[in-house]
C-alpha cells in the first residue's frame, strides 16, 4: 500500500468513525466494536503485515522533526500519517467512554499511549520494525486529536440539542 492509498483508507476510516459518533442511540457500542477492531488493524498494519528481519531502536526524542526541518524527503509524510492513524483511536475512546468516568480524557490518552507503546515493542519482539519515541510522541498527538475532534462534536450537538 502506498501512502496515497494509506490516506485514503485512513479518511473512509475516519468518515466511518465520525459517522458512527453521531448515531447517539449505537454510539457507545459501535465506538466500542469500532475500537477493538481498529486496534486490530493498527497491530495488523504496523506489525503483522511487515516483513521480519528489520528491527532497531531509536530513542532520540524529536529527530525526525528536526529531519523534517532539515529537509529529509518523507519526513513530513511519516510524521503526518503516524498521527493521523492514531485520530480514529482517540474518537472510538471517546465515543465508548462518554460521561461516564471523571477522567475519560486521561483514561483515553492512556489506552493510546499503551497502544502505541505495544506496537513498538511488538515491532522489536518480532524484528519487524523500529522501536522509535517520536511513533510515541506522534501516535499520541494523533490520539489527542481524536479527542478533541470529539468534544468539539459532542459541544456542537449540545447547542443543536438546546436549540430544538
Amino acid at each position: 500500500m502506498n501512502a496515497h492509498q494509506n490516506i485514503l483508507a485512513l479518511f473512509v476510516v475516519c468518515s466511518v468513525v465520525l459517522i458512527v459518533h453521531t448515531l447517539s442511540k449505537w454510539r457507545q457500542k459501535l465506538s466500542f466494536g469500532g475500537l477493538i477492531v481498529y486496534t486490530l488493524f493498527v497491530l495488523y498494519k504496523t506489525v503483522f503485515s511487515r516483513k521480519r528481519g528489520f528491527y532497531s531502536v531509536n530513542l532520540d526524542l524529536g529527530w525526525s522533526y528536526k529531519a523534517m526541518l532539515n529537509g529529509v524527503p518523507g519526513m513530513f509524510s511519516q510524521i503526518y500519517l503516524n498521527i493521523m492513524f492514531f485520530i480514529p483511536v482517540g474518537i472510538f475512546i471517546e465515543g465508548f467512554l462518554l460521561k461516564k468516568y471523571k477522567g475519560r480524557y486521561i483514561l483515553s490518552i492512556v489506552y493510546g499511549v499503551m497502544l502505541t507503546v505495544i506496537v513498538e515493542c511488538l515491532q522489536l519482539l518480532f524484528h519487524r520494525g523500529t522501536f522509535e519515541l517520536d511513533d510515541i510522541l506522534n501516535n499520541t498527538i494523533g490520539t489527542i486529536i481524536g479527542i478533541l475532534i470529539t468534544l468539539k462534536i459532542n459541544m456542537c450537538r449540545g447547542k443543536n440539542n438546546g436549540r430544538s
